[in-house]
């Protein structure tokens, strides 16, 4: 079974932090304790790397380490009425609010006080349900098209960015490829199903949206990977699926899992060996 995290290497590249630096806070202060992996190697989950992350910040602003350590625990020590779920809502307000005006820096100021808040946190948090609500604001007429645009471009940078921190993954995790169905452009669910691979210890390679069929045989056939995740926001005919499933599987090795995911999919679906099919792309993760 593999077990997901990130080497100290990986962690060192990620953050700029020294290897002897980090081993030298795992034994003073203890914040963070990795895992071990079969080998004995460190295994950093990606809470480990958000919390590493933030002190890294606060040192680099002048705290000593220790100082930074205890005002990070202040700072998220949840209240008697309140916990984490309550703050991150109230974020999600304020970064909607802030986005519906095209304030950006004031959008910027909000994420970077949520610098230790989890990827997985956020995605689940703040940015998804942001989505939905602009989604439904742009469907009752209360957003307007350029506020859908501009909110949903600044959260696919804010994706793309914690995908690129991340390195896709580890570089010996197995191989996953995520990309959406033809002529299907709304990748930003596909884009959080990455990152959360990338958390669970898959090697990514996000192609984005409107993927050809062809091409993506093409591809896989080059590049043989463990697993395929394909977004369906659009709705499709259950013909169409068993034909575009049957054509990618045929271009996967054996042993390989096909996972199709999203709204778009029909409610009679096709029996394809190898292949799964899910409501929502995030069920995919």
């Amino acid at each position: 079974m593999l077990m997901a995290g990130y080497r100290i290497k990986t962690v060192g590249k990620l953050l700029g932090i020294p290897r002897n630096t980090l081993l030298a806070w795992e034994r003073r202060y203890a914040f963070v304790v990795p895992q071990r992996s079969p080998n004995g190697y460190r295994l950093y989950s990606e809470a480990d790397v958000a919390l590493l992350r933030a002190v890294k910040a606060q040192v680099d602003d002048g705290f000593a380490v220790s100082e930074a350590i205890e005002l990070l625990k202040l700072r998220h020590e949840p209240h008697e009425a309140e916990g984490p779920a309550v703050g991150l809502a109230e974020s999600g307000q304020e970064l909607f609010d802030a986005l519906m005006v095209f304030d950006r820096d004031r959008a910027d100021v909000i994420l970077a006080r949520l610098s230790a808040c989890s990827y997985a946190n956020l995605i689940d948090g703040v940015f998804f349900p942001l989505l939905q609500r602009i989604g439904e604001g742009w469907i009752s007429k209360t957003v307007t098209i350029p506020q859908e645009h501009f909110a949903s471009h600044y959260i696919r940078d804010q994706l793309v960015g914690m995908l690129l921190r991340l390195g896709c993954g580890p570089a010996e995790g197995p191989r996953v490829v995520c990309a959406c169905f033809p002529e299907d452009q709304h990748e930003l669910g596909l884009l959080g199903l990455s990152v959360r691979l990338a958390l669970n210890g898959w090697r990514v390679t996000h192609l984005g949206a409107r993927m050809p069929q062809e091409s993506l045989v093409a591809f896989l056939e080059e590049h043989p990977s463990q697993m395929v995740c394909i977004g369906v926001t659009f709705a499709v005919s259950s013909d169409d699926v068993d034909s575009y499933a049957r054509s990618i599987r045929a271009a996967m090795p054996s042993g390989s899992a096909l996972a199709m995911g999203g709204p778009g999919l029909p409610d009679d679906l096709p029996e394809v060996d190898g292949v799964r099919f899910h409501n929502r792309i995030g069920e995919l993760a």
